[in-house]
């Protein structure tokens, strides 16, 4: 098989090696994405999502064309199918074993930060709700119908209103 098409089993490992790269992008994306979530940095998230959105896009046609051209050439999808087509390229098939390893640890990076990110996001959304209800809670004491001192219906901070004279224990 290796004589006929010589240059498949290359083309492959072009293409392994060419998502890598997108991937390995993408994981940057992500550890910027997790320096953002760390430090607070809502609007650089904002900033950050439509070249996430781009990234993923890629790397989903990066996907599907990789299953494509196994398909293609008579080959499974996924390591197995890889793993055939690298038996049957001996002079290919180091490279393309070790290219596919290489992209599989960076894909597992990738979506081990992702859900990392994504852990953040809501233990950061779970603080800022509790300090809203303990805010909101502050603010309203009584069921909401009377002023805690803390904040005036203008929504300014309101002076305490107490009985004791000043210079007194």
């Amino acid at each position: 098989m290796e004589a006929a098409v010589p240059g498949i089993a290359h083309d492959f490992c072009e293409a392994l090696a060419a998502e890598y790269f997108e991937v390995a992008a993408f994981v940057e994306l992500l550890e910027v994405e997790q320096r953002a979530i760390q430090d607070g940095q809502v609007e650089k998230l904002e900033a950050l999502q439509p070249e996430k959105q781009v990234r993923v896009v890629s790397l989903t046609a990066f996907a599907r064309k990789r299953s494509r051209m196994l398909l293609e050439m008579g080959y499974r999808t996924g390591t197995r199918g890889i793993a055939a087509l690298a038996a049957d390229f001996p002079a290919e098939q180091a490279r393309m074993l070790r290219t596919w390893q290489t992209l599989e640890s960076k894909v597992w990076e990738a979506n081990h930060l992702s859900r990392l990110n994504a852990h953040l996001c809501t233990t950061h959304l779970l603080h800022f709700q509790a300090r809203l209800i303990a805010l909101t809670s502050a603010a309203a004491s009584n069921g909401g119908t009377q002023s805690s001192g803390v904040y005036g219906e203008d929504g300014a901070v309101a002076l305490s209103n107490t009985t004791r004279a000043l210079a007194q224990a």
